[in-house]
């Protein structure tokens, strides 16, 4: 088992590798659902220089998980009630790329901020 830590990144590299379908959700996780207030709080934290944890990804690189497995898009754009799920993405014969564990709620937040 592998368990090194990756370098960190800035803000830019991670929505850069969301748009590249870089980093993916697996069907496992959960929706977003955190409220305003959290994504504030997440804002000023990053204002005020403060560190917002690690994330955990899965590196996939298995044809046979891309093929077999579900992954889907994070949101582009949210609205309570009519905007909430994420589209699939087809991974079946897709470049090999990260799925998010740990750490969509604040990846997300950051994305539609």
């Amino acid at each position: 088992m592998n368990s090194k830590y990756e370098n960190p990144i800035t803000i830019k590299e991670a929505i850069d590798s969301i748009d590249g379908g870089d980093y993916l959700l697996p069907a496992i996780q959960r929706k977003f659902v955190w409220k305003t207030h959290q994504i504030c709080v997440l804002f000023d934290s990053l204002m005020r220089g403060y560190p917002i944890h690690s994330f955990m990804m899965w590196d996939v690189t298995s044809d046979n998980i891309k093929d077999n497995f579900r992954f889907y898009k994070f949101l582009e754009e949210y609205q309570k009630r009519f905007k909430e799920d994420n589209d699939p993405r087809k991974t079946k014969g897709y470049k090999n790329f990260k799925a998010i564990i740990d750490g969509q709620q604040r990846l997300t937040s950051l994305y539609i901020g």
